[in-house]
């Protein structure tokens, strides 16, 4: 499961000065240095904790019921993603309240990583679905199918993917985006009409990422 961006240097750009055997003049006046340009740098760290970017039910999209929320522990979380410098986060489970039908579930799972690292593992995330399904029996891939829907537009880097049990009319949608040096995971079930739903949740989380 699974992410980019460098800092890049601008080099400094010597002008050399013209040496042909020109008269010489005096300027009038003495240049004024232009003044000192303060490179501002780029946003790349947020400002509040994972519990913090973590979705109220006033803020949902919807009438939700708030399940379980909490911190993850680094002791559960998976190696790799240790490998790639995972410092913090944060879980909320919500289930919309949905009279005659089972509700759809959203699981919103939030991650800091260095800067550098957060928008791969967008990219880590979709592949690693793809992996996991290329690793199961063959009778059951039989049965399974992933398809890759086109970018939510979220977050600094952002994409989304369908799995389908054929074995369950529900699919099981993804949305993985980064912003700044937090990665977040939006996981639910159901239909196409809930895949909105969940984008919705995942762009009101991005945007709390400040």
């Amino acid at each position: 499961m699974i992410v980019l961006l460098a800092f890049f240097l601008l080099p400094l750009v010597a002008l050399a000065g013209c040496t042909s055997q020109a008269p010489h003049i005096t300027p009038a006046h003495s240049a004024t240095p232009a003044p000192a340009v303060s490179q501002i740098p780029e946003k790349i760290l947020s400002t509040f904790e994972p519990e913090q970017m973590s979705l109220e039910l006033s803020e949902m999209p919807g009438n939700f019921t708030l399940i379980s929320k909490g911190e993850r522990n680094a002791s559960k979380i998976q190696p790799w993603q240790l490998n790639q410098g995972w410092k913090k986060g944060y879980l909320t489970v919500l289930q919309r309240n949905d009279p005659g039908r089972s509700g759809l579930q959203i699981v919103q799972v939030i991650s800091v990583y260095p800067y550098e690292n957060a928008s791969r593992m967008v990219d880590y995330q979709v592949y690693g679905n793809y992996l996991d399904l290329e690793r199961i029996l063959e009778a059951e891939r039989m049965n399974n199918s992933i398809t890759e829907l086109p970018s939510p537009g979220i977050g600094d880097s952002s994409r989304a993917i369908a799995k389908l049990d054929k074995n369950d009319p529900e699919i099981t949608y993804l949305i993985a985006f980064s912003r700044y040096d937090v990665f977040e995971e939006f996981w639910g079930n159901g239909t196409a009409s809930d895949y909105e739903t969940i984008k919705k949740a995942a762009a009101i989380a991005a945007a709390k990422i400040t």
